[in-house]
């Protein structure tokens, strides 16, 4: 079974990003991810960004609307 990526708060923050600016297309938000967010956090020093799931864009979007941050609170587990 293979192990999940970690994501930094700057990659999260980056697939909501370009969710919302692809009209909510979990497609065009993966692909504008990969295109321009991924140079742009190498740029900024990330070393090894990965291009995520539509599953992981769409969860860091609804955790972001439900608890107000991109990790779920120990309250809400």
């Amino acid at each position: 079974m293979s192990r999940q990526p970690q994501y930094t708060n700057r990659e999260y923050y980056e697939m909501v990003r370009v969710y919302l600016l692809s009209n909510e297309s979990l497609l065009a938000a993966r692909r504008l991810y990969e295109r321009e967010s991924i140079p742009r956090m190498r740029a900024q020093g990330i070393l090894n960004p990965t291009v995520p799931t539509r599953r992981t864009i769409l969860a860091a979007n609804q955790r972001l609307l439900d608890h107000g941050q991109f990790t779920t609170p120990n309250h809400a587990q």
